[in-house]
């Protein structure tokens, strides 16, 4: 068995470490059918880079990405179909999750005349999904309440704009102190993701509440319009769009999680 180890051991790398990746055990197995398969356990460090946009309801594909070091003469990958069981278990991954069958293996398709030399490749993937219920209940659900908060501001005395006004740009100063205070729990990229497109609506919704109230008192004070009635129009319209649109999201959350998340095929076609 040891005169095996010289003639023959996979010479790989892996191309994605972030740091060097080192050979903890390896050893050789001769199955049923004659053949003779080395066994290698790695450790170490690996990047890949993230596609947040649906960020805290992201999926990723976890990558190992080797490069065999020997030509296409001299070596090439293949997927073994031994039954050994697709799962994978890990105490160490508190945000996310790990699927049903998470293990992919890709090989890379061999060219049909090759020119030169030729260095096979193949990716071995795991899927996570990120675990989303932390961000709803500490990011959203206190949004979500300060917005609501606001509207309280339309039950206050029409003659008062100074209270009405305190109520509003309370929750709006609330709101931009929360955002930073919580920044270190988003992901810092260049584009939206679809937690900062929902900060980004309750801003604008309290934006709204200001404008409507400012308005309002200008048409009083001028005119000296009667907006009793509009004042309660606008509150059940504003207050039927948030709560409602909450409760959809909910619904929709509760019973198609999935539809929130990208597709599998969606994550190969982009790596």
């Amino acid at each position: 068995m040891g005169g095996w180890e010289p003639a023959w051991k996979p010479r790989i790398e892996f191309s994605n470490e972030a740091e060097a990746v080192e050979l903890v055990r390896a050893n050789y197995k001769i199955d049923d059918e004659g053949f003779v398969r080395y066994f290698g356990r790695y450790r170490g460090a690996f990047y890949e880079p993230f596609d947040l946009a649906c960020f805290p309801f992201d999926r990723q594909l976890l990558r190992l990405r080797i490069v065999s070091l020997l030509p296409l003469s001299q070596m090439v990958f293949a997927v073994y179909g031994g039954g050994y069981p697709n799962t994978m278990e890990s105490s160490s991954l508190m945000e996310w999750s790990i699927p049903p069958s998470p293990l992919e293996v890709e090989v890379e398709p061999l060219p049909a005349e090759p020119g030169g030399l030729w260095f096979p490749r193949c990716s071995i993937a795991c899927k996570v999904e990120r675990k989303f219920r932390f961000h709803l209940m500490n990011i959203v659900l206190p949004s979500s309440c300060f917005v609501l908060l606001s509207m309280i501001s339309f039950v206050c005395s029409m003659d008062n704009l100074s209270d009405r006004m305190s109520v509003v740009l309370t929750m709006l100063l609330t709101l931009v102190a929360f955002k930073f205070i919580v920044n270190d729990s988003l992901p810092k990229i260049a584009y939206f993701t679809m937690l900062d497109k929902y900060l980004l609506l309750c801003l604008l919704m309290l934006v709204l509440v200001a404008a409507l109230e400012t308005g309002m008192m200008w048409e009083v004070s001028h005119n000296g319009s009667d907006l009793s009635s509009m004042n309660d129009v606008v509150l059940y319209v504003l207050l039927l769009f948030w709560l409602g649109l909450h409760v959809a999201g909910s619904v929709l959350l509760w019973l198609f999680s999935n539809c929130l998340r990208p597709d599998w095929a969606s994550l190969r076609a982009r790596t």
